[in-house]
């Protein structure tokens, strides 16, 4: 990632920490667990843009841009290369801040699904659990399930070029999964990972005491039929 995309980032983040206040908890029919909300806010302010017409918050964004260029200076963003599925080469980006860890492919990835050709779904879903939620376009796909005490197993597929917004502050770690990047974090009340297979990016999110098989749940999905 070059100094200018950075420099850009910088700018975003600032913005986004008056953009928070927006993402009202009200507007939404179905309560997720705190850190599922959590990485779903991060994600949805990403989307926003520059607003340079607040001046008053031009301050912050400049100490974030010199905090991403001294990043950048330093080579803290890693790069990382692998093969897809179809032999095409992906490269994949690794930026870690201080709370949140961002994970992207580069520009000179290609020959991956530009939209979501092949929907995967978990194979079996525990007892007790029914579906609540399904959001299906061309960029993503995401179900969520709910017991009758209100806890959450939720499942999300996006396309590869998706920007990832990790939690690396509570229990974080990064490990591989069929060879391909996969990062793990867990919160009071559950669990997340989040991995590509090459073509496709992947999160899967389980109350904690089902931490032990996050692993080989998420090894072990499934295309839907």
């Amino acid at each position: 990632m070059s100094s200018r995309e950075l420099f850009i980032k910088a700018f975003i983040e600032a913005d986004n920490i008056e953009l928070e206040k927006y993402l009202i908890k009200e507007n939404f029919t179905f309560d997720f667990s705190e850190s599922f909300e959590g990485k779903m806010n991060k994600l949805i302010a990403k989307d926003k843009r520059i607003s340079l017409y607040k001046r008053k918050k031009i301050s912050k964004a400049l100490i974030a841009a010199i905090i991403a260029l001294i990043i950048a200076i330093m080579g803290i963003a890693t790069v990382s290369a692998y093969r897809n599925s179809s032999g095409n080469i992906i490269e994949y980006i690794e930026q870690k801040f201080s709370t949140v860890t961002d994970a992207s492919i580069s520009s000179y990835s290609s020959g991956y699904p530009e939209t979501i050709e092949t929907e995967y779904t978990l194979p079996s879903i525990p007892n007790g659990y029914k579906r609540t939620y399904y959001n299906s376009n061309e960029y993503v796909k995401m179900t969520a399930w709910t017991n009758d005490e209100n806890k959450v197993i939720s499942f999300s597929q996006y396309v590869l070029d998706s920007l990832n917004i990790i939690d690396n502050e509570h229990g974080y770690k990064k490990i591989k999964i069929n060879g391909y990047p996969a990062y793990i974090n867990k919160s009071k009340y559950d669990c997340t990972i989040t991995w590509s297979d090459g073509n496709y990016w992947f999160t899967l999110q389980l109350p904690n005491e089902y931490y032990d098989n996050l692993i080989t749940e998420a090894k072990s999905i499934v295309k839907k039929q």
